[in-house]
């Protein structure tokens, strides 16, 4: 399925989010490196990567809940997350330099006939895998510049009716998008829903070991 989503832009110009000068975002990763949080994945296998197009995608939550969430999540059916992982991990803070032109991912796809679960789907929900977000996540790139990337809900942290259960995927080569704040060892840091690292991950069905 070929989307032309530059002309649903054109005729539907609500679908891009402007994300104000100042929001907050959180990123969880590898504590060896803390000295810069914001990693472009220019490799093709992430959720929003291109084949096609070297064009790295930075993934951050608009809530330290949601970004942990993602992060750890089993390798597979009934397989734990290594502790030894959330130990060797840190909980960073970064904020954005200016407003950021996001294309509201879920809207997108109310516009296109494609379902919510096809745009926001995890690595291996379905046959195809991450080909069909790659595919669409490449049409946006392909709009220009102007536009810095991506909103979307997360499919495994999701509250209703707030961003604190959604993801921004930013683009490269836009210039500077956010800056980091500040980081701290994940495992000494509560989380703004008050739990800790762990007890988050368990409420929400994920096993440790």
């Amino acid at each position: 399925m070929i989307i032309d989503v530059k002309a649903i832009l054109d005729t539907n110009p609500e679908v891009i989010r402007i994300t104000p000068e100042g929001t907050a975002f959180a990123r969880a990763q590898d504590s060896e490196h803390d000295a810069e949080p914001r990693f472009y994945n220019k490799k093709s296998d992430s959720r929003y990567g291109s084949a096609d197009l070297p064009v790295g995608v930075l993934y951050l939550g608009f809530s330290d809940t949601v970004a942990v969430a993602e992060v750890f999540q089993p390798p597979g059916d009934d397989t734990p997350v290594a502790y030894a992982k959330l130990e060797q991990c840190s909980l960073h803070q970064l904020v954005a330099v200016r407003d950021l032109k996001l294309i509201d991912l879920p809207m997108l796809a109310n516009l296109t006939g494609l379902k919510l679960r096809d745009v926001v789907r995890a690595k291996g929900q379905g046959s195809e895998g991450y080909d069909p977000t790659r595919a669409l996540s490449k049409a946006c790139m392909e709009c220009g510049a102007d536009v810095d990337g991506l909103l979307y809900t997360s499919s495994v942290y999701s509250p209703a009716g707030t961003l604190e259960g959604c993801n921004a995927a930013l683009f490269d080569e836009r210039g500077e998008q956010v800056k980091p704040v500040s980081h701290k060892p994940l495992l000494k840091e509560r989380l703004s829903n008050g739990k800790t690292a762990v007890k988050h991950l368990q409420d929400l069905g994920v096993s440790l070991e």
